[in-house]
């Protein structure tokens, strides 16, 4: 296939991609249909089929997305700090500072029906990885890891859906972070200073996110997917897909996944 048309798919792709971010968006997922998606991008049905088998696969694809903008943010945040406590402050911070009172991001997360398993368990496996790494530097000081990662992503959470909701104020999290690292036994000095460090911050990317930025092309070589296990942030998922996951099967993935503000 030519260049030309490879192009012409990741295009199409894109579309697809764009047009259902905007429908979740507009309507919630559980309103929409395969042909809405396909009518709103300006494709045939078929096409639709060119790039995704179903309306769900689309939505693991939109959590995918969401996931490595994510990660492109935090990277961003956390580079050039190496202190442990630091580093779990800053990715916590930029974690929190995606989400304010009614924007679209958390409509995406919290108000549209798109199962966003993939992106919470990104949010989990990041924070324990930050967390062993404070283990190893005898920074943090942590009885029981899983325990804590679970707490921890439970204040994630939970401080993203108040914060959404207008509920808490972004000034909150300088104090959430400051606790967050009291929990991973940061003497409390250090947590205060180390919360209120300037920082500079991500906002919440422009949605609909952009396939064309954060997928691989679509007849690149697909990463593969992330292996979640049984019982993690399972209230994030469709009751059908806990169903496959409990006898071990794997959700579908779709193909072609790659993988500022003063404060």
């Amino acid at each position: 296939m030519s260049d030309a048309a490879l192009k012409k798919r990741d295009r199409t792709r894109d579309r697809l991609l764009f047009a259902a971010q905007e429908l979740v968006l507009e309507r919630g997922l559980p309103a929409i249909t395969i042909n809405d998606i396909a009518a709103r991008a300006d494709v045939a049905p078929g096409t639709f089929y060119n790039y995704f088998h179903t309306r769900e696969e689309v939505a693991d694809t939109i959590a995918d997305l969401l996931m490595r903008a994510y990660h492109r943010d935090v990277d961003a945040a956390v580079a050039g700090i190496d202190e442990p406590a630091r580093v779990f402050a800053a990715s916590l911070r930029q974690t929190l500072h995606w989400v304010s009172a009614g924007n679209a991001l958390g409509k995406l997360m919290f108000g549209s029906g798109v199962p966003l398993m993939r992106y919470a368990f990104g949010i989990r496996q990041r924070a324990g990885q930050d967390i062993r790494t404070g283990i190893d530097a005898n920074v943090f000081r942590v009885d029981d890891v899983v325990a804590i990662q679970s707490m921890l992503g439970g204040i994630v959470l939970s401080a993203l859906l108040d914060l959404w909701l207008g509920q808490l104020q972004p000034a909150s999290i300088r104090h959430i972070t400051e606790r967050s690292l009291g929990l991973l036994g940061v003497p409390a000095a250090k947590a205060r200073r180390i919360a209120a460090e300037e920082l500079t911050l991500r906002a919440a990317p422009v949605m609909p996110l952009s396939a064309s930025e954060l997928l691989e092309p679509v007849e690149g070589r697909a990463l593969p997917g992330i292996s979640l296990p049984v019982g993690t942030l399972m209230f994030t998922m469709p009751a059908a897909k806990v169903g496959a996951v409990a006898a071990g099967k794997r959700p579908r993935v779709s193909r072609g996944l790659r993988g500022n503000a003063k404060v």
